[in-house]
């Protein structure tokens, strides 16, 4: 190795795509929707809400938080055995107005792809939002955890050679 190799200084921005896209390499391999960075048409998202999942027996309860967003601004959709939450936050701030002096509170689309078990119930999923917290209770039939089974492995018999008589 040179010493150049070890020395050599690539901006830290690029270090972390670099990382952002192994992390999503890494979880499409397990068949997961890459959330780091949403879909191509919501690259431009202003934030990610934080997302709560809790199982309990046949039950899966996914709980957002969107504060600030009022409910006809959410969109909540199962397509295959992913759960789909987007929507947006809107601000009361009008930029144009004079005597901003600091605007903090980020606004703007978001978007979450959970996957879910494929044993799912689509027709039973409820949703509701109190208090800036989307619940969807999602319903499934746990499927038989596997018994392990012991397979033998064989030796094909030795072929026969023919001598030459």
């Amino acid at each position: 190795m040179r010493t150049s190799d070890l020395t050599r200084f690539d901006h830290p921005l690029n270090l972390l795509n670099r990382f952002t896209k192994d992390m999503e390499r890494f979880f499409d391999s397990f068949g997961f929707t890459s959330t780091i960075g949403g879909p191509p048409l919501l690259k431009s998202a202003a934030w990610i809400p934080s997302v709560d999942i809790v199982e309990k027996e046949g039950l899966l309860d996914v709980r957002a938080d969107l504060p600030g967003v009022a409910a006809k601004d959410v969109s909540v959709e199962v397509i295959g055995s992913t759960l789909r939450i987007k929507g947006e936050r809107r601000t009361d701030v009008d930029e144009t107005r004079d005597g901003i002096h600091r605007q903090e509170r980020t606004h703007g689309s978001f978007y979450r792809a959970i996957p879910l078990p494929e044993t799912i119930k689509p027709e039973d999923i409820k949703a509701t939002f109190m208090n800036g917290v989307l619940e969807v209770k999602v319903p499934y039939v746990a499927a038989k955890a596997l018994q392990p089974r012991r397979i033998d492995v064989l030796e094909p018999a030795p072929e026969k050679t023919k001598s030459a008589a």
